[in-house]
């Protein structure tokens, strides 16, 4: 409701700009200089014929109210560059994406503003082509000034520059994915775990939002496997006949690939009348960021869906050992992957998911060898595909060991280390969950991949597959979080997420235990 206040509010401002309270004039009477500037602007909008190129519309009448009466404006870095002149006309810019917007692309834009929020991921991709200046290498023939803005220009990316120069504040919280382990691998393997992630009410028992799916005859040729790309085509079958229907993504890791997979869907959608409306069904949605696609490994930055197919295309051989016999394996081409940067490349293709992904392969991880490369890219590529792998086997533990290693954590340190009881002192979580399993009532502690735990989760009564229902959320003091985040944001997520949310901190526990489990017990009835 406060939303809609809100746009009202500013709707109502928009129709009291001057520009529109300028009064029409009389007849026969001499106008005023803003009426025929009102005039004048009516007649250049209203024409079908001969029309002013935009950019001089722009350039006309942005400092005559253009600006008061269409204050808002959505274009790319290089349009605002072309459209408005060399002047502070914005109060605010916002640059969506930085990570991706060369400096030579986003500084003329920050000339038209009078504040500037650079926003980006570094950890994602950056620009496909950097700016050179090229004129000259040596020091000697640049001023102070002129080294300075060399370097400046030199930046891998305007986020990177403006990094160095601006006032940073990182997002703490990760909302896109549903299930945290879409997110989980990405999050300790770029972000050293520090995104906080919303746990999901699902249980250990319920199916993983990770699916491994075999493809035992697949076979790489030239850079393409034509039975992998037919299995995508059944899976993108199964998924488009699910009601309600989700919205699609495939990723591939080379263009052929890509290719041979849109290839397989065009003569499926010939030969299964089915499958064709489908797929046309799903094409012609309205709204272009649910129609589904299917896009290389660099292509897909900026999108999103609710299932993500992932083809790996690669198959594996079989080659000789130096001491005889043969073995197979999965030769490590890698392609933008294996390059400089390529973790990104990762990075950006695994958080395209909201609520699934599929990971389609002709090959098990452990037949792929990374010992060779230089860089990180292929090395993190493998280890996400053990843990897609173990979480679609429902081999939880190997997962949670596999996000330990890739922050260099050692392998003996387990989860219960993690909690460990200081002094004989047993946590506020453990003392309820102790109560709760003598009344019958099953609860799990320290549900969560991130930094980020719902201390106590409680299970609905009679659920076969232990989906949870309660977040107990505690509160022992020395915590470091704010009143505002333990109170209202916290509280918020984890209801958008499904959970029946649930404060309980030492002094009420210790004054009123068999109240509050009675508390418990009754929110759990259906």
């Amino acid at each position: 409701m406060s939303r809609k206040l809100e746009a009202d509010t500013i709707r109502e401002r928009l129709d009291q700009a001057e520009l529109l309270a300028i009064p029409d004039a009389k007849y026969r009477a001499r106008r005023t200089p803003r009426q025929k500037l009102k005039e004048h602007i009516l007649k250049e909008v209203g024409k079908s014929r001969r029309l002013m190129p935009l950019r001089q519309f722009v350039r006309t009448f942005s400092n005559e109210g253009l600006l008061d009466v269409v204050p808002c404006w959505l274009v790319s870095p290089e349009t605002m560059a072309v459209l408005f002149p060399r002047q502070p006309l914005f109060d605010l810019v916002v640059f969506d994406e930085a990570s991706q917007c060369t400096v030579q692309s986003g500084f003329p834009v920050t000339l038209r503003a009078k504040r500037v929020v650079v926003a980006g991921d570094d950890k994602q991709m950056p620009p496909t082509s950097f700016f050179q200046l090229g004129e000259s290498d040596n020091d000697d023939d640049l001023s102070e000034a002129g080294i300075e803005a060399r370097d400046a220009f030199a930046a891998e990316s305007l986020l990177v520059l403006a990094r160095s120069r601006c006032p940073h504040m990182g997002l703490k919280w990760h909302y896109r994915c549903k299930s945290e382990e879409l997110i989980a691998y990405s999050n300790h393997s770029m972000y050293d775990g520090d995104l906080l992630t919303i746990p999901s009410t699902a249980g250990l028992l319920a199916p993983s939002a990770l699916k491994w799916v075999d493809v035992p005859d697949g076979k790489y040729d030239s850079g393409l496997n034509r039975p992998e790309a037919e299995r995508v085509v059944t899976l993108l079958h199964d998924l488009l006949s699910r009601d309600p229907r989700p919205t699609v993504g495939v990723v591939t890791f080379n263009l052929k690939q890509r290719q041979t997979i849109l290839d397989a869907i065009d003569a499926r959608a010939t030969s299964d009348s089915v499958f064709g409306e489908l797929w046309s069904s799903a094409r012609e949605v309205d709204a272009l960021d649910e129609r589904p696609f299917v896009k290389n490994l660099e292509s897909v930055q900026g999108d999103e869906r609710d299932i993500i197919v992932f083809s790996l295309g690669h198959a594996p051989v079989i080659r000789k050992r130096k001491g005889g016999g043969e073995e197979l394996y999965v030769p490590a081409r890698f392609g933008p992957l294996g390059q400089r940067g390529g973790e990104r490349r990762l990075n950006v293709a695994i958080s395209r998911a909201k609520r699934g992904c599929y990971v389609v392969s002709s090959f098990e991880p452990r037949l792929l060898h990374v010992g060779n490369s230089t860089h990180s890219g292929p090395r993190l590529f493998k280890g996400y595909l053990d843990f897609a792998h173990a979480k679609s086997g429902g081999r939880h533990d190997h997962a949670v060991r596999i996000l330990d290693e890739v922050r260099g954590i050692p392998r003996d340190r387990t989860t219960a280390t993690r909690r460990r009881v200081i002094d004989g002192h047993l946590p506020l979580a453990a003392q309820i969950g102790y109560d709760l399993e003598k009344r019958g009532v099953y609860s799990e502690q320290g549900i969560g991949s991130s930094k980020f735990e719902i201390p106590l989760a409680v299970a609905k009564p009679g659920a076969s597959d232990g989906q949870f229902a309660l977040a107990i959320l505690t509160d022992e003091g020395g915590q470091g979080v704010s009143a505002f985040d333990q109170y209202v944001h916290q509280p918020l997520v984890l209801k958008l997420r499904g959970w029946d949310v649930m404060h309980i901190d030492a002094a009420a526990w210790s004054r009123r235990r068999g109240e509050l489990l009675d508390q418990i017990e009754q929110r759990l009835r259906p």
